[in-house]
């Protein structure tokens, strides 16, 4: 019995095609009397790192086999370059290859290696054609607000390749969405899911990371997003699907997680409940709250520079001031009752007003980021600058000015979108989480806290110590 090579190549997603060509050609190398050393893989042609065909190449030049069985020259590849040195490499080695379609084709004969030649041209040829069919077809699609490839964890798609939301996962994404929104760490989220049994659509738990691509995702509001790198095009449709989560808090949730980039990743638990709270009311630099000697939770000294001098602010234990917040939150509770009266009677959005005011604050970034990249060509000109740095500091302004004209188009569409809904259940959430604070753990304090204010303005001159508050709602 002689020994043969088989090999069995298909394209992605064509797994009963490739079953059926396996039967072929084992029955094929029975009736022969071969005895068959087999590979399969579903890939593409054009690929030279496929796995299984760099084995049948490795057994290729081992010099042990005669006789290569395959169901047509094109299973092997569809790239001219790759055929003509495969066909080198089994002339070197004596080899025939079968074909059930082509019959016997030996490589060292002029006209079979000639027509080999040719016939990996048309197969050349012929993959070009049907790559950028289906480059066209997925672009097509999309145009339509079609979603290409697999659904994000939350959606599913219909029959018309449209996303809808998953049963079981969507209350999942919103219930995320809804935790940064409170306050909770990313590190608090992941531990709260895993602890309930939730996890990823593989079975993982919900990394750091995972969670972070997930809140970042604009699939999640509606929009969809697609490159085609051989057309050079990209589609960006808006309400292509149902959104799981509103634009509002989208953005609310993008603004938390800038504020949060300006603290070191957290080595250590929650040690107060002002953690991340407290500035300095001398240079505005955030206050590091620790233990000291390993008995006091203490605001150390600011230690930052300030036009070149140290800031000289000096801490104090937390306990000296935490009551008087505990007093400012709960005078916060009249204050937002009567805002929630006033909702309820009909009066407009303070929030609608509070994002017009960061819309007027992008503008102005994004016009001062525009005049900076007019001026940039300039000192390039002028050789105030180098290529290289011309180049870095232009693609970051590109960037940025991208990032902001996207916030800028976010907060347009939440203020047209914005209702007083929204402001009553973030108002009404607000007054549930202060009863009790004192009694909740530190670390569920902290979150509230930080919920409810943004920063907590410290200022100390000897004994007298001086604080102001600036709430998330004001």
């Amino acid at each position: 019995m002689e020994s043969a090579l088989c090999y069995n190549r298909k394209s992605r997603g064509e797994l009963t095609d490739l079953l059926k060509h396996k039967e072929e050609l084992l029955d094929y190398c029975k009736r022969n009397n071969y005895k068959p050393t087999y590979f399969e893989e579903i890939a593409s042609s054009v690929d030279d790192e496929r796995e299984e065909y760099l084995k049948l190449i490795n057994e290729i030049k081992s010099g042990k086999y005669h006789i290569l069985v395959l169901t047509d020259l094109s299973r092997l590849t569809r790239d001219l370059e790759q055929q003509i040195k495969l066909f080198k490499l089994l002339t070197k080695h004596k080899m025939v290859i079968h074909s059930l379609l082509d019959g016997k084709i030996d490589p060292a004969e002029k006209t079979n290696k000639m027509l080999g030649v040719i016939k990996g041209l048309f197969n050349d040829i012929a993959y070009e054609e049907t790559s950028e069919k289906m480059h066209l077809g997925r672009l097509q699609s999309a145009r339509k607000g079609k979603f290409i490839g697999s659904p994000p964890y939350g959606y599913k798609k219909n029959k018309d390749m449209v996303l809808i939301p998953d049963e079981i996962e969507a209350p999942i994404v919103r219930r995320i969405f809804r935790e940064v929104k409170e306050g909770y760490a990313l590190t608090d989220i992941m531990n709260r899911l895993t602890k309930d049994g939730i996890r990823t659509r593989k079975g993982n738990i919900f990394h750091v990371g995972t969670i972070s691509d997930l809140i970042a995702r604009r699939t999640y509001i509606g929009e969809m997003k697609f490159k085609s790198e051989k057309f050079e095009e990209e589609i960006y449709l808006k309400n292509t699907h149902e959104p799981l989560v509103s634009l509002e808090d989208f953005i609310a949730v993008r603004e938390i997680m800038a504020k949060r980039q300006q603290f070191k990743t957290r080595s250590h638990p929650v040690t107060s409940p002002l953690d991340k709270l407290v500035v300095c009311g001398k240079c505005g630099r955030f206050m590091q709250i620790n233990y000291s000697k390993g008995k006091y939770i203490y605001i150390q000294k600011c230690s930052a520079y300030k036009y070149g001098e140290k800031c000289d602010n000096r801490g104090c234990q937390v306990t000296m001031i935490l009551p008087r917040v505990y007093n400012k939150v709960k005078e916060r509770k009249s204050v937002i009752k009567e805002r929630l009266n006033q909702l309820y009677n009909g009066s407009s959005s303070e929030r609608v007003d509070r994002l017009k005011q960061y819309l007027k604050g992008l503008e102005k970034r994004l016009k001062q980021a525009k005049s900076e990249k007019d001026d940039l060509i300039n000192y390039l000109l002028k050789k105030v600058i180098s290529e290289v740095v011309y180049a870095t500091k232009n693609k970051e302004l590109e960037d940025e000015i991208k990032q902001l004209q996207q916030q800028i188009d976010d907060t347009q569409e939440a203020i047209a979108s914005s209702n007083v809904k929204n402001e009553i259940e973030y108002l009404e959430g607000l007054l549930e989480h202060i009863d009790g604070l004192e009694t909740k753990p530190v670390d569920e304090q902290n979150r509230i806290l930080r919920h409810m204010i943004d920063k907590i303005i410290f200022l100390r001159e000897g004994d007298n110590i001086e604080l102001g508050y600036k709430f998330n709602d004001e």
